[in-house]
């Protein structure tokens, strides 16, 4: 019984530690050219908004990753967003793509507060 008690509270001294090292950053966007600092801050300030909403819904949303793929050029200009959000059972995923950078990034985001809205009417579910 003692050494249970002993194991148990290294392990989660161990925890505490390793998790300083592990954490990431809450907004993480990549794949956007060296000069896109000001397309890279809107999406960071769309996704922070986003990340807010989920967090009121479902509490385990530790962060979003957004990874911008461009093809073409001019007109021709293709967007493809992968968009991934980390919560603490594991990692919800979403993409989209279109000839508009923001219209792209609207439908991952509005994919991740829908994923939200069924994983907290799933945790709700009294009957399971």
């Amino acid at each position: 019984m003692m050494f249970k008690r002993i194991v148990q509270k290294a392990r989660h001294v161990s925890n505490r530690i390793v998790g300083v090292f592990r954490q990431r950053p809450e907004i993480q966007v990549a794949g956007l050219r060296e000069g896109d600092t000001a397309l890279k801050e809107s999406i960071e300030e769309e996704c922070r908004k986003t990340l807010g909403k989920i967090r009121k819904m479902f509490n385990e949303a530790d962060g979003i990753e957004i990874y911008v793929k461009a093809t073409g050029e001019g007109k021709q200009r293709l967007y493809e967003l992968k968009g991934t959000l980390f919560t603490g059972r594991g990692e919800m995923h979403a993409s989209a793509e279109g000839r508009e950078l923001y219209g792209a990034l609207t439908r991952v985001l509005y994919e991740f507060e829908n994923e939200a809205r069924r994983a907290k009417s799933w945790k709700n579910d009294k009957r399971l």
